[in-house]
């Protein structure tokens, strides 16, 4: 049975208190039971998790590339300043994914759909940026210090954008393939 729902940052913060807990390394909680998101042909696509005992981050024979290579690091790293640094990178490709998605659908889209599509992705850059203040000032709050903190902040920071991409992914893919 696939489950198709995103945790919330506020209840993935919650529930990862004990570094990367939440990123589907050891908790009952973690994004494991989360379908995993692949990479087909420059198509993006969930799929049902293996198994409910074993974590994402494990299933890297699944995962688009930039989650490979996030889980690669994570998975030898745990959660820290490296940690931190690859998720910077991976919201960066994320953002370009996203971009890129975003200018194609431009281009299919008939002209009402194309400013939808750009009201609404102004709109989103608006949600995003106050995320990431929610981010900064919860963190500032309740986690000043530590390396842990940094790397998990960094991931909040990583899937919003991941988030937006899938979403732009997924309607390209449903022009294309579905009829």
């Amino acid at each position: 049975m696939t489950r198709l729902y995103i945790i919330s940052i506020t209840i993935a913060l919650a529930i990862g208190c004990a570094g990367g807990y939440w990123l589907g390394m050891s908790s009952r909680h973690s994004e494991q039971s989360l379908p995993a998101t692949t990479h087909t042909q420059s198509t993006t696509h969930t799929s049902e998790s293996k198994s409910d005992n074993v974590s994402l981050l494990e299933q890297t024979e699944e995962l688009h590339p930039i989650d490979k290579m996030v889980a690669d690091v994570v998975n030898e790293y745990g959660a820290c300043t490296a940690t931190a640094l690859v998720y910077a990178k991976a919201q960066g490709l994320w953002d370009e994914e996203m971009n890129t998605s975003y200018l194609k659908l431009m281009k299919e889209f008939p002209p009402e759909l194309q400013m939808q599509l750009r009201l609404t992705q102004r709109a989103w850059i608006k949600f995003r940026d106050q995320q990431y203040k929610l981010l900064r000032m919860f963190y500032t709050q309740y986690h000043p210090t530590g390396t842990m903190w940094v790397s998990e902040k960094a991931y909040g920071r990583m899937i919003i954008t991941k988030r937006r991409a899938s979403d732009f992914a997924g309607m390209d893919w449903s022009i294309h393939y579905c009829p």
